[in-house]
């Protein structure tokens, strides 16, 4: 090991310290075991909680990405789902949407 990588070192071990001391966490916490975490629930499971707690107006407007989401991703967990997974889902959206005389492509399918 070259001295710059030991002071390299001794740098981030002093980052690491300060950042469990801001947190105040000791490193013994970190060596007990883990703690228990509720478990996440999936679409199916969350969907009809999201349903009944909006508008009737919302629920219009939203329904059908709800309805999509849950055909798609119903038995994922809510936590099991990446950007790319929202990516393929807009364009799976495009290609199976209902094409109306107003239709525009697509276009406004995927903007936020």
């Amino acid at each position: 090991m070259t001295a710059a990588s030991v002071s390299g070192r001794d740098a981030d071990l002093d980052a690491v310290r300060l950042l469990l001391s801001r947190l105040g966490v000791s490193p013994e916490e970190l060596l007990q075991s883990p703690m228990v975490r509720p478990v996440v629930p999936t679409f199916r499971e969350y969907l009809p909680v999201v349903r009944a707690a909006v508008g009737v107006g919302t629920l219009r407007a939203y329904s059908s990405y709800w309805n999509r989401i849950e055909e798609q991703w119903g038995e994922r967990r809510m936590d099991d789902v990446k950007a790319s997974d929202i990516s393929s889902l807009v364009e799976f959206v495009k290609a199976n949407r209902i094409v109306r005389r107003n239709a525009r492509s697509g276009c406004g399918t995927g903007r936020t």
